[in-house]
């Protein structure tokens, strides 16, 4: 049987979770969060609990809904961020696939026009996708599924060297560099290559299936807090670090039914 004393680090760990995703959007109810724990440590590289504060929330009911709000109300925020992520870099990502790379036209002034129109769509298909790769990097400590997800996402680095003919360098975080100069260069050289490097047989293609297969996992990205009362999800869903920690936990439920 599990001592209130693990119960409350599991109880910490859920509050951990809360106040990291917390942390990555725009919320300032972290400071809150700790007050309400005493000044236990919950960074991502220190798992330290105050357990006499720990307990207090455990035997109180108001903090301990409070608490199961707060998460809540974090996988709330990160559903609508990932949502609205994954919804721009798709259509986005749509654009590309669908885009005429053959930017010739009748006169020297039209082929501009066109070679311009078709760096522009290549911009905002690289801002989306890096205002997307930001997003999930500073997610992904969040669970093993999420990082996961991350990586799939920041596997450019693997075709780095045709991208670079078209004036897309990978950054160490995954994210995209854009040299438009470069790029129209290519499209008025060869703009067949250019569209089998990004359209819908190279980057915008694979980001579209990217973008899709992730929207079909969005639900078993963050479990609910009633997933994380002692189901088997929690063993499989989040990372050695956080299992670790949670060993246990499920009898924190126990003690939720008492009280609701």
């Amino acid at each position: 049987m599990a001592t209130i004393s693990a119960m409350a680090r599991q109880t910490a760990t859920m509050y951990s979770i809360a106040s990291k995703g917390l942390s990555y959007g725009e919320s300032t109810k972290n400071s809150s969060l700790t007050a309400l724990w005493g000044g236990s440590d919950t960074s991502r590289t220190n798992s330290s609990y105050n357990t006499n504060s720990a307990y207090s929330t455990l035997t109180n009911r108001s903090e301990l809904a409070g608490l199961l709000k707060e998460y809540d109300n974090t996988k709330a925020q990160f559903n609508k961020q990932f949502s609205s992520n994954m919804n721009d870099l798709g259509t986005a990502a749509a654009k590309l696939k669908t885009t005429n790379f053959n930017v010739a036209g009748s006169t020297d002034e039209e082929t501009e026009k066109n070679t311009a129109a078709v760096a522009d769509t290549v911009s905002k298909f690289v801002g989306k996708f890096n205002t997307a790769m930001s997003f999930l990097n500073g997610v992904k400590d969040t669970s093993t599924k999420i990082s996961n997800l991350t990586n799939s996402f920041s596997d450019a680095k693997y075709f780095s060297r045709n991208l670079e003919k078209v004036g897309i360098s990978v950054k160490s975080d995954g994210t995209l560099k854009l040299n438009e100069d470069q790029l129209k260069a290519a499209l008025k050289e060869s703009p067949s290559s250019v569209e089998s490097i990004l359209g819908k047989d190279g980057l915008a293609g694979r980001m579209d299936n990217k973008v899709k297969s992730a929207k079909m996992q969005q639900d078993k990205l963050f479990p609910s807090a009633a997933q994380m009362m002692g189901t088997s999800e929690t063993n499989v869903t989040y990372s050695v670090r956080a299992t670790t920690a949670q060993f246990g936990y499920n009898m924190v439920g126990n003690l939720l039914n008492m009280y609701f």
